[in-house]
Parts: C-alpha cells; structure tokens; sequence
C-alpha cells in the first residue's frame, strides 16, 4: 500500500459575490435564469452551514447503520454595503414608477442563484454556485459617526435549497483539483451564458444544467460538448431543411422505429440548427461529421432535442391574443426574424401591428 502525502493550499481571502435571478414569475423554482449576472466585491466573511439530519438505526442492541441527509444550506454573508434594488428584488419589496420601496408586505421572495469566490494560497481558486436561494433574512444596522472611522456592516442570510433529483445543492470548481476544467476562469464560471467560438457552453450555469433535472448536452465527435437548448432561431433554421421534416413525418406515418441512417441524418439537422441558432457559421456537411456514431448517444441527441423542442413548442405555441383577435405564433415569429427581430423584441412588440 503505497502513502500519498498531499498539501492542499489554504484558504487567503473571500473574493466576489455574485447573483442571479431565477426568471420565474409565481415564486416557484424553474431553472432558467436572468440574463444579468451582478458582481460585487463587498463582503467581508461568508459562514456555510449545513443543515443536516442524522438517524441511527439500531439492531440488536446496538448502532446498526447511521442515515444522514442535508435538507438545506444556510449561507451567511457579512458586507460592508449592498445593491438596494437588489435586496429589494430579494425581499420581494414592491417599487414603484417613483423609486419608493414598499417593504414588509405579503410579497414573494423570488429564487436566485448565489455564488462566491473562495481564493487560496499558490494562486488557486475555488468557484461556487448555489443555484437556488432565497433570502431568509437581513440585518440593518447604522451607528452613530465619533472622531475615528469605525467600520459598519450588515449580515444577509441565505438559504440555498437542493437544486435537482440528485438533492445536490452546490455547483464547485476547485482550481487545487486535477479535474478542474482548463482555461475555466472566475469570470467565464459566473457568466450566465459565456461561449467559445463554436457557440458551447462554457459557463458555471452548464455545470448547473448538467447536474440539473435532466441532461441536456450533447457529446459531439470533435470532444466539445453541445447545449441542448431550443429557441426561436433553432426552430427558424428547422423549417428551412425539408430533410428534417420529410423523415419525422415518414415516421410518424409508419409508426416505425427510424433506421440507423435517418436517425444519424436527423442529429445532424439538429446539430445544424443549434449551430446556427448561436449565431455560427457551419453548413449541414461539417454538422453531419459532428454526429456521435455511438447508437446509444445518437438516441440520446433525439431525444434530448425533442424534449425540449416539445417543451418549448408548449410555451410558445398557439395563439396570441390581440385587439385584432387571434394570431398564429410560429407565423408571426419566423415574419420577424425576417425583420431581423430578436425574441424578446418581438415578445415587446404588438405583433397584431405586422
């Protein structure tokens, strides 16, 4: 048995904090998150700590097996200041046109994601995300100025939930680890969507996705890694391949399982579209030669995309009503990324004005 001595660096200073908002607007949990991302450099000391429940069983007299479980993290976060609109947002004070802030009330505090930066010795550096939060309470205390300064802070408290089925509540990189991601930096970790020049994901928020609910990623055959992530533009680029419609609908008429040749043609549609959707320039060719030829893996790419072209199709579908009455959503939506409208544009748009 061979002993391995180790010297892991130690701990030298908090760094950032940084939050992002859960884009849910009932108050419950959805995963999917504010574009901004805030930073800011004010806190003074960080305390973790687990909330964990400890059972133990007995059998015949004694301790059998002891089952331990954590149900929730609180987070407290020291500062020498914070965002007021953020601790507003946090709170889910009301405020209004006018900037007054109405707090106290019955309002919903909202989810966020929480992330702190922990740096250490030798230049290492560990990044932690806790995808979802809520504020559970904040100190606010303000003492009289005297003839030296005297330092004042506030204490927000954070209270960070299990995130997935998994029950994992944290996201971590620990730059110490020879597992660590290379090239992944603090500031492309706590980006919500920081992409390479191929369009994949690099961010904290993939490693949250990954972990999440459900995989949705897709191995391609040059080593990079995919989001699996529908929008207007990868519907868009869809309807413009017949190919990709002529083999769905072939299958569907004769309810059989696609052969291997269609199912490799079908990924590569989808690996097309997603391309183009991020703004990359790739033709159907070099998407075909991205296709994984596992069989296994070549399921798990049409599958994934139809999960989630079915999920966004059911947010997005139907009709919208209008002064002019009823409107086709997919119509109007490839009308206006002719127009060189964006979603959200066209989502702030009257589209009964087309």
């Amino acid at each position: 048995m061979a002993i391995t001595t180790k010297k892991p660096p130690i701990k030298e200073t908090v760094g950032a904090q940084y939050i992002c908002f859960d884009q849910s607007e009932d108050g419950e949990y959805s995963g999917e998150y504010s574009e901004e991302v805030e930073c800011t450099e004010v806190v003074k000391s960080v305390t973790v700590t687990e909330n964990a429940e400890n059972t133990d069983v007995y059998s015949s007299g004694i301790v059998y097996d002891t089952d331990s479980s954590v149900s929730s993290t609180d987070i407290e976060v020291e500062v020498i200041a914070f965002p007021a609109e953020t601790l507003a947002k946090m709170r889910g004070d009301t405020v209004d046109e006018g900037g007054l802030i109405l707090s106290g009330g019955k309002g919903i505090r909202p989810f966020f994601a929480y992330g702190k930066v922990v740096k250490l010795k030798k230049g290492k550096i560990r990044l932690e995300w806790y995808p979802k939060c809520r504020l559970a309470e904040n100190t606010d205390e303000t003492k009289t100025r005297e003839e030296s300064f005297s330092e004042q802070t506030d204490t927000i408290t954070i209270k960070a939930y299990a995130f997935n089925d998994n029950e994992d509540i944290k996201a971590m990189v620990d730059s110490s680890s020879s597992a660590f991601p290379a090239g992944l930096t603090e500031e492309k970790f706590f980006w919500k969507t920081n992409t390479d020049k191929r369009g994949f994901d690099v961010s904290g928020f993939r490693f949250i996705k990954e972990r999440g609910m459900k995989e949705n990623f897709i191995d391609l055959t040059d080593g990079t890694r995919l989001s699996v992530r529908v929008n207007f533009g990868t519907i868009y680029y869809l309807q413009k391949q017949k190919g990709f419609y002529r083999i769905q609908k072939k299958a569907e008429k004769n309810k059989k399982k696609l052969t291997e040749e269609e199912s490799f043609e079908l990924a590569a549609y989808v690996i097309y579209a997603i391309l183009r959707s991020n703004g990359k320039t790739v033709g159907f060719d070099e998407a075909l030669s991205l296709v994984p030829p596992d069989t296994e893996q070549l399921e798990k790419v049409l599958q994934v995309f139809q999960e989630e072209y079915d999920r966004y199709v059911k947010k997005k579908s139907g009709t919208v009503e209008c002064d002019a009455g009823e409107i086709n959503w997919p119509e109007y939506m490839v009308a206006a990324r002719k127009m060189g409208m964006s979603e959200e544009e066209f989502l702030e748009f009257r589209p009964d004005l087309f």
